[in-house]
């Protein structure tokens, strides 16, 4: 058999084999569940248009909040605080997925936006990136921490540094569980320091999954504060609708 017709021969059996497995589990969108036309997108061509960035117009340019200020809160070297995406629709879809899905491969994507949107408000490039933790417990069983994978994500195409120097006690209730209230009332010795480290005179970008009440960005703030920071900035995946 000539050459050109093995390897015509291949493609078709190779299409074969993909349609087959297209037909008997069809790929679908991640927020409305309609069959996808291929492999290669996450969500149908109308929910792609909905995977926006928040707009920081009608947004306090400090804390980023809409309709409340947390901005009293906050240590003095907490300059800005700002989110990707709304924590609704298409968006709500992908965060889920990465978080609770199984999907760590996402933190690639979801980072490229924070990125980006870090940029479009004129984010400082930090010196330094820290995850915000989340508990030993809780990253055992998911398999990997959503924060520390976007950090090193967000590291790599900003060039920065990342360094995982704030740690979540153990034996407190999955923060997604509990009301804005209950958030607010968690102990503040939540979170601790990871030894000792010198972040004197740094720009740091905290960098989180999920944004709240601003309960844990706030304490780990505190923490990078008492560190001597010189400005401090926070970017999440997205809000949380709690």
């Amino acid at each position: 058999m000539p050459r050109y017709l093995l390897q015509a021969c291949k493609h078709l059996f190779k299409r074969s084999i993909q349609l087959s497995q297209y037909l008997l589990f069809p790929e679908l969108c991640l927020h409305c569940k309609d069959p996808l036309m291929g492999r290669r997108y996450l969500f149908c061509a109308s929910c792609r248009d909905y995977l926006v960035l928040v707009d920081s117009a009608q947004r306090c340019p400090r804390c980023f909040g809409s309709g409340r200020c947390v901005c009293s809160q906050f240590p003095p070297s907490m300059h800005r605080v700002a989110t990707a995406f709304e924590g609704m629709g298409p968006a709500r879809a992908l965060i889920h997925a990465f978080r609770e899905g199984g999907r760590p491969y996402l933190a690639k994507d979801i980072a490229a936006f924070m990125v980006q949107q870090c940029m479009l408000l004129d984010f400082p490039f930090p010196d330094l990136l820290i995850p915000v933790p989340s508990s030993f417990v809780h990253a055992t069983v998911r398999g990997y921490a959503p924060s520390i994978l976007l950090a090193k994500e967000m590291g790599l195409l900003m060039k920065r540094p990342v360094k995982r120097l704030v740690a979540k006690q153990s034996g407190y209730f999955q923060q997604t569980k509990l009301t804005g209230e209950q958030r607010a009332e968690l102990p503040a010795d939540l979170f601790v320091s990871r030894g000792r480290f010198s972040i004197e005179h740094l720009t740091v970008l905290l960098v989180d999954d999920l944004i709240g009440s601003y309960a844990t960005l706030r304490r780990v703030s505190w923490l990078v504060h008492e560190g001597r920071a010189q400005r401090i900035f926070g970017i999440g995946a997205s809000f949380d609708l709690i």
